[in-house]
């Protein structure tokens, strides 16, 4: 129910300061100008193409994808959202590095191990 949420967030945000970002905030515009004109690439494009073409186009994917991102970005703004948080990347490859280092470490005491008790018999 992520949308109706975001909905219900949007239908309670103030309608004069929404219109008064729409017309005062410079990248709300610049977001809404960006999406309107990869909208209308996406369409000369479609245009062009087959049904069964476009499908698989992924110059035309591409548009409709950053046309839905700047038009939603540019929601977000209007009715006063902050933006997402980033997610943190990192801190999974510091997991796997630390995972490979302890698998390499448990990996060399067992061969040692095993050297230790073959040297014994």
């Amino acid at each position: 129910m992520r949308n109706a949420r975001t909905l219900s967030e949007m239908a309670q945000a103030r309608p004069t300061a929404v219109l008064e970002r729409l017309v005062d905030d410079e990248y709300v515009q610049e977001q809404l100008g960006a999406g309107v004109a990869r909208l209308r690439a996406a369409y000369r494009r479609a245009r062009v193409l087959r049904a069964h073409e476009a499908v698989q186009d992924e110059k035309l994917y591409d548009h409709v994808r950053r046309a839905a991102a700047g038009l939603y970005e540019a929601g977000r703004q209007a009715v006063g959202k902050p933006p997402p948080d980033p997610k943190p990347r990192w801190r999974r490859l510091s997991v796997l590095v630390v995972a490979l280092g302890v698998a390499a470490l448990v990996w060399d005491m067992h061969r040692a191990h095993r050297d230790r008790a073959a040297a014994q018999v």
